[in-house]
């Protein structure tokens, strides 16, 4: 592998930077302020908080005129990068439709920036309605913002996104884990086959997708820790419909490399190191960090990705040296790189219109930024009390929030008060 690369980003993971990005807040306020702010101007009052999915009863504010551009819409009104997308483009002068999926906690559709909405099926139950019901939906292109309905929608002459192919080959990590290496890109090995589990023990598993077709729909992927080697092969033989692959265990820092691909070429690259995860023994980031881009793992990247044919965008996840897997959609950490300076949907968008950019994008590093829900879980899933007071300190520091602002606050605010709720059955229309 490239072992510079790898030092630098060492170095970096080990070091406590105590000084706080410039052109940030110290602190975003009062929580009491913004409560007390929020129930005067009725955007906080007794029905929205006991019917959170009541869409009708959302305050509409009077914003900025926008000039708008291309009529387009997201996909996905559940998480992250939903929310990024959906502000960075109405932002950009662009007339987005957010379309939600039934039975999901669309807590984007709460956003000053959310001006059309709808609902559609869920494709990981309901492909062929998903279909017919995007199909009739009235925009010059669509942005799938999750797995599943960026696999469902790949290929479709409308998505902004790789062809169906490409797609299916990326989210594969069996293949992910063979063909990087002929670019020079280190991965773990990994097979699915029975022998390699006895060979290469300790081995842990997971699923070969993340979301697997299947029928109408998509069934999730997921990842077992066996704690033998008889247990490993007796998972794989038993759950043959998930899909089960061995990978050897791996150490390091975790860490990904961003891309936005047209025209065979990398058009921005953007990197950043996870400071926590959840679960809090390895996940999605709850927490993470800019860091400057290691240039030759990124042209490798850049090289593979051409090859392959793929446009749009992609996260790639490291753990120290090793590439475990490729995420070929927007990401959950997306608006990190947002904040510090890679505006990727809207790049993204410029390139679909035929204005790429004349080169790289900067980003300032050292930039923090954490994602409150899921700090929440982090804190909830830690299995030693000093890890949870870690965390605990962590997520009182000031850093921006990742679906926060505080002229659009509510999404952040309602996705944690649906996460308190109780469990009950979501709507199937707004």
């Amino acid at each position: 592998m490239h072992h510079a690369d790898i030092l630098s980003l060492l170095r970096l993971a080990g070091q406590d930077h105590e000084k706080e990005p410039s052109g940030f807040p110290g602190t975003m306020g009062p929580a009491a302020l913004l409560i007390v702010r929020l129930w005067v101007s009725g955007h906080l009052c007794p029905g929205p908080w006991t019917e959170p999915y009541d869409l009708a009863r959302l305050p509409r504010r009077e914003t900025e005129a926008y000039n708008l551009g291309i009529r387009l819409a997201i996909i996905s009104a559940h998480n992250n990068a939903s929310a990024a997308c959906l502000r960075s483009l109405a932002k950009a002068g662009h007339e987005v439709i957010l379309v939600g999926l039934m039975g999901m906690p669309n807590f984007v559709f709460r956003s000053r920036y959310c001006r059309k909405k709808t609902l559609v099926p869920d494709p990981s139950s309901d492909l062929t309605g998903f279909l017919a019901a995007t199909e009739s939906i009235d925009a010059e292109a669509l942005l799938p913002c999750s797995e599943p309905t960026a696999m469902a929608l790949a290929g479709n002459p409308r998505a902004i996104g790789p062809g169906h192919a490409v797609m299916l080959r990326l989210s594969d990590k069996l293949y992910v884990a063979r063909r990087a290496r002929a670019f020079g890109i280190t991965t773990p090995d990994t097979s699915d086959s029975e022998e390699f589990v006895a060979e290469r023990w300790p081995v842990f598993l997971k699923s070969r997708m993340s979301h697997i077709p299947k029928g109408n729909g998509f069934i999730k992927g997921t990842r077992w820790s066996p704690r033998n080697p008889d247990e490993a092969i007796e998972i794989i033989r038993s759950n043959s419909e998930l899909m089960p692959i061995a990978q050897e265990r791996v150490q390091g820092p975790a860490w990904g490399i961003s891309l936005l691909m047209w025209g065979g070429r990398a058009r921005a690259g953007f990197a950043h190191r996870r400071i926590r995860e959840v679960p809090a023994s390895g996940g999605p980031s709850s927490a993470a960090e800019s860091i400057p881009l290691p240039t030759d793992t990124f042209r490798r990247l850049e090289s593979w990705l051409s090859e392959e044919g793929f446009a749009g965008l992609v996260m790639c996840e490291f753990k120290g040296e090793y590439l475990i897997e490729v995420n070929p959609r927007p990401w959950g950490s997306l608006p990190l790189a947002i904040i510090a300076g890679i505006d990727f949907p809207k790049l993204l968008v410029d390139c679909w219109a035929g204005q790429p950019p004349s080169g790289l994008p900067g980003y300032r590093v050292r930039v923090k930024a954490h994602w409150l829900k899921g700090e929440l879980a982090h804190l909830a899933s830690c299995e030693s009390l000093g890890m949870a007071l870690k965390g605990f300190f962590g997520i009182l520091r000031p850093w921006p929030i990742f679906n926060f602002s505080l002229d659009d606050p509510w999404p952040a605010l309602w996705e944690i008060a649906v996460s308190l709720r109780p469990t009950r059955p979501l709507p199937t229309s707004p």
